[in-house]
Parts: C-alpha cells; structure tokens; sequence
C-alpha cells in the first residue's frame, strides 16, 4: 500500500502540470523543481540502487539541453522545456529516456495535429492579408500548445515500460 501511495506522486505532478499548461500556457519553477526534487525521496524510499543515480542526473541534463534547445528555437515554452528535464530525471539514462522522448514526441505531434484541426472547424478560413494573397488565420498564428500535456502523456506511457526500473517496482 505504502508503494503505491508512493508511486502515484510523480503522475499526480505530472497531470497537475498538464491541466495548468493547458488552462494559463504556464508551468511554475516551482512545479517543475517539486517533480525533480520528488525523484530522490521516492528512488531511495523505493529502493533504488544508488549507482543508478548518477544516470538519472546525466539523463536529467540531456533532456535540460533538449529542453533548452526547443525553446531556444520556439519550439516549446520554458516551462515546457523545464518540465521536460524535470521528468527526464525520473527515466534514467539509455532506452528509458529514448522511450520517454520518442512517446513524448510523438504525443506531441498528436496533440499538434488534434490542435490544427479544432483550429480548422473553429476559425474563419478565408481572410485576405496584406499581400493581397489569401491567407488563414489558422496558419498565420503561431501556434501555441500546451506541450506540457504532451510531456506528461510521454512520461505516464513510459513509467510502467519495462525499459525503466520503474516497472519492476510497478509489478512486484
């Protein structure tokens, strides 16, 4: 019972991350410090090997660079980016942060075309610009996503993975 209190903390910060992206397009430092942070009591307490720790920080910085760069091109907001590295920390070096960035991506990509279409059926298609030449105000705007909820889509598919040591804390 105590392992399953325990195991539920970090999709409970995930899915409160998520549902705050998509009401304010905003996730505070403090969020994303609480689910790194969270890592460590729950690792320790669950028993995870202390030499894997070291992993979990190197996989931590890799998606920090990750996150940084996406934002630096304006692909995702900070808080995104910072949320990325915050439950990167939780996958681990290897397959489990390939996974957790592949299944992010990809719902990612999900949201993005779901996002385009509601823009489609919602918005008025036929606005004439400054050119002169026919333009949408669907493909005029940037878009702006709440990644956040693709980020913790990515993260609650991988935990239970058998990639991640998680599983095997999920299943015994």
């Amino acid at each position: 019972m105590t392992k399953a209190v325990i195991l539920i903390i970090f999709p409970v910060l995930l899915i409160y991350a998520a549902i705050g992206d998509i009401r304010n397009l905003r996730i505070p430092n403090w969020l994303n410090g609480l689910i790194f942070a969270a890592f460590f009591p729950v690792a320790l307490i669950l028993g995870m090997p202390l030499e894997m720790i070291p992993w979990h920080l190197l996989s931590f910085a890799v998606a920090l660079a990750l996150g940084i760069a996406l934002f630096s091109f304006g692909f995702i907001g900070g808080g995104d980016g910072k949320m990325l590295a915050a439950a990167g920390v939780w996958f681990g070096w290897g397959d489990p942060l390939l996974t957790f960035i592949m299944l992010t991506a990809l719902a990612g990509g999900v949201q993005s075309v779901l996002h385009l279409i509601w823009k489609a059926m919602s918005t008025e298609i036929g606005v004439w610009g400054r050119e002169g030449a026919l333009k949408t105000k669907l493909l005029s705007r940037k878009m702006e996503l709440p990644y956040g909820l693709a980020i913790a889509a990515g993260a609650l598919l991988t935990m239970p993975n058998p990639v991640t040591w998680w599983s095997s804390v999920i299943a015994g």
